[in-house]
């Protein structure tokens, strides 16, 4: 679920994140990062695509999605395929990135702010 990406963030910075990761996986390329940032948590963070694949016809994106806030940093690995426009949503059926020793994205508390 996309709750998984923004678990443990307050809610302003979880709709940063948000806004984000669906802006990045629409608009940037494979190797390219945006940035978000609030500065009433101190918290902020970047999406990163990986790569770029196909799955059942749609495109899908490999990403990092990294948070650095007053508890240290933490990067979470893994991947989404785009529903419609600015609608990526995460592959949780068998696309994790589980065989690459790598820590993925499951229903589970990520982040605190």
């Amino acid at each position: 679920t996309q709750a998984s990406l923004t678990a443990g963030l307050k809610s302003e910075s979880a709709e940063m994140m948000m806004m984000t990761f669906q802006k990045t996986l629409e608009e940037s390329k494979s190797g390219f990062s945006q940035t978000w940032h609030n500065p009433n948590t101190s918290t902020s963070g970047t999406v990163t695509v990986i790569s770029t694949y196909y799955r059942h016809k749609r495109p899908c994106r490999e990403f990092v999605a990294t948070v650095y806030g007053i508890n240290g940093t933490k990067n979470k690995y893994g991947d989404a395929c785009r529903w419609n426009q600015y609608d990526w949503r995460l592959n949780l059926e068998g696309g994790l990135l589980s065989g690459s020793g790598r820590s993925v994205l499951q229903p589970q508390i990520l982040f605190n702010e």
